[in-house]
């Protein structure tokens, strides 16, 4: 038996720990970058999605904001069109005068530009900024200007 050529108990073992580790790791490395895919195409279609509703709403016609009143509520902005179309559990969501995040809706804030500030009076530029959202979670915030031209 002393010349007999073959494996230990004891080497099997230590060969079986090392692949589990390696097979532990691999797993973990694995959906490490399956969970990157996802957010990563998360991103990408939110911001497809606000860049499409921006150029929308550049596209629309320029609406004169009435004076703001602080007693009446939605004046000193105006609302714009939604896109259609876009993929289930995203939201267009828009900030309007007051700083608050309003689902489905596009809002055109005048802008005092030399403050860096809502205005009282629409001047030919309005703020738009939009909140793409999905199930719930906040993804990405665009903003940009709309000029009466």
């Amino acid at each position: 038996m002393k010349n007999e050529k073959g494996f230990t108990l004891i080497g099997v073992m230590i060969a079986l720990a090392l692949l589990g580790v390696i097979a532990v790791a691999f797993l973990g490395a694995l959906a490490t970058a399956s969970h990157a895919i996802i957010v990563a195409d998360e991103h990408a279609t939110a911001e497809s999605i606000a860049r499409s509703q921006m150029e929308y709403v550049k596209n629309q016609d320029y609406i004169i904001a009435t004076d703001y009143d602080p007693g009446t509520p939605g004046s000193g902005q105006v609302t714009y069109e939604l896109i259609t179309g876009i993929p289930d559990g995203y939201v267009i969501c828009s900030v309007d005068r007051n700083g608050y995040i309003v689902p489905n809706a596009v809002f055109g804030v005048p802008w005092d530009s030399l403050n860096n500030q809502p205005a009282d009076t629409d001047s030919g530029i309005q703020r738009i900024s939009l909140v793409i959202m999905h199930y719930d979670k906040e993804i990405m915030t665009l903003e940009n200007y709309k000029v009466n031209r």
